[in-house]
């Protein structure tokens, strides 16, 4: 409650008597503490994610606004930040929506909190080290830190937020939502939801899934990413006279998107004409038109002709003729990952480990998303006894696929080859707390602390 209302308040009790002059005093004294505080949100209210390939537009309004002296200005708990990153020599488009509990001061409280925490994130990715962090591991730590500062206000303060990292090269969109409205893509003037927003609970809270999950998607050229804080859904509307606060449901702001063709100011009008704003709101998009490849492509015949070109079990002369092949393709099109991951796979038959996994990583390169080329790069990094790749690559495919129990098991035997144990032994902790049953783990959970203890 504000001051004012405070005072008010006592005053209807009887308690004492607020006089107009008291009421304006009072009012100018909390307008200027309104006022420094949206000085403080403001530099971390940022949209810096531009360029030729990426276009974002946001519109963030917070419902209290007041004016003191001269100074229209707000306060609230929504957040918006993007900027660009590097990240293993690429070039990554980072966008943040954060919605913190409350209104006015609270909610205000909660974004300066984020504000400053992401602003020190960001900053640190200037670091030789972080820049050398997969994407996956990127958000992890980026979630890690955050929920960590959150749950130190002991559920006081809690914040449902949006965090996305997208590879410009490639269009893959790497994401996480804790409890935060669902994000859409506008794809061929038809809109649709592409997470869910349960993956996590807010930040602050005391509970969670055992395991980190990021989420992808990939961008084609054209695609609208449209989303928001929860502010896009409620809004005042009057029945027989009386205010109440109506939700529009998920479908109906699907065809919102779709009437405004993606468009964040036409999308901030039409919700606006349905009723009045009843919370802080953002809305944003992010407009993926990559920069055409002007590289020679394979016709669809030829394209279909590849994958009937490889066949696993053959004679090692046949299997060199076949590499001849491949190797012919990527002169015409030296993008085609599928004469790649073919030549990875070839080049595994017949123990050249080290082609196999260099094809398997420029597979990885164009198409990120890949997962039998990033199982071949694990495979073929084992081979070479390259442990620090291995391991790196396993995580990846924990943080992507968590519920499968084998991957969180391969890690952590990676993570004792590089003499990780202490990790190990908590990778396998979590596993045996999720699956008490699995052998394997057990076994394994024994061999680490043997290990630890001869240290």
């Amino acid at each position: 409650m504000d001051q004012i209302d405070n005072a008010i308040a006592k005053d209807r009790e009887g308690n004492n008597f607020i006089s107009p002059e008291d009421i304006k005093k009072l009012k100018d004294k909390q307008d200027g503490d309104y006022y420094l505080t949206s000085l403080l949100i403001e530099p971390f209210v940022q949209n810096n994610g531009n360029d030729a390939a990426i276009q974002i537009d946001f519109i963030l309004k917070q419902y209290k606004s007041f004016t003191f002296r001269k100074f229209q200005k707000e306060i609230g708990g929504d957040i918006f930040l993007s900027r660009k990153i590097f990240l293993l020599k690429k070039k990554y488009t980072f966008i943040f929506n954060g919605d913190a509990m409350g209104k006015s001061m609270q909610g205000a409280g909660g974004a300066i909190v984020t504000g400053a925490a992401m602003q020190s994130i960001l900053d640190r990715n200037r670091s030789h080290r972080n820049q050398m962090l997969t994407p996956e591991r990127w958000l992890f730590e980026t979630y890690r830190d955050l929920n960590y500062i959150f749950k130190s206000f002991q559920g006081n303060m809690i914040i449902s937020i949006y965090l996305a990292i997208l590879d410009d090269a490639t269009g893959l969109l790497y994401y996480m939502n804790c409890d935060h409205p669902a994000t859409a893509i506008y794809r061929d003037k038809v809109a649709g939801y592409i997470d869910n927003p349960m993956d996590y609970p807010k930040l602050g809270m005391s509970f969670g899934p055992r395991f980190f999950r990021v989420r992808l998607f990939k961008l084609e050229e054209g695609d609208v990413l449209v989303g928001g804080s929860d502010g896009r859904s409620d809004l005042f509307m009057e029945e027989d006279g009386v205010n109440t606060v109506y939700s529009m449901d998920d479908e109906h702001f699907l065809r919102i998107v779709e009437k405004c063709n993606g468009r964040i100011p036409d999308i901030y009008e039409t919700i606006q004409k349905m009723g009045k704003i009843a919370d802080d709101i953002t809305l944003f998009s992010l407009q993926y038109m990559p920069e055409k490849n002007p590289r020679n492509k394979l016709t669809k015949k030829e394209e279909e002709k590849i994958k009937f070109i490889f066949l696993k079990f053959e004679d090692r002369k046949k299997i060199k003729a076949k590499i001849k092949q491949m190797k012919k393709v990527l002169k015409i099109n030296p993008e085609n990952t599928d004469a790649m991951e073919n030549l990875s796979e070839l080049y595994y038959i017949i123990k050249l480990y080290k082609r196999s996994q260099y094809y398997a990583f420029r597979v990885l390169w164009i198409a990120p998303w890949n997962l039998k080329a990033l199982l071949l790069y694990v495979k073929t990094s084992v081979k070479r006894q390259d442990y620090a790749n291995a391991t790196s690559a396993y995580e990846m495919l924990t943080f992507r696929y968590p519920d499968k129990i084998s991957y969180h098991i391969k890690f952590a035997e990676l993570k004792m080859k590089v003499r990780g144990y202490a990790h190990a032994l908590k990778i396998i902790n979590e596993v045996l707390e999720v699956k008490p049953e699995e052998k394997r783990a057990s076994v394994l959970k024994k061999q680490i602390i043997s290990r630890i203890g001869q240290r």
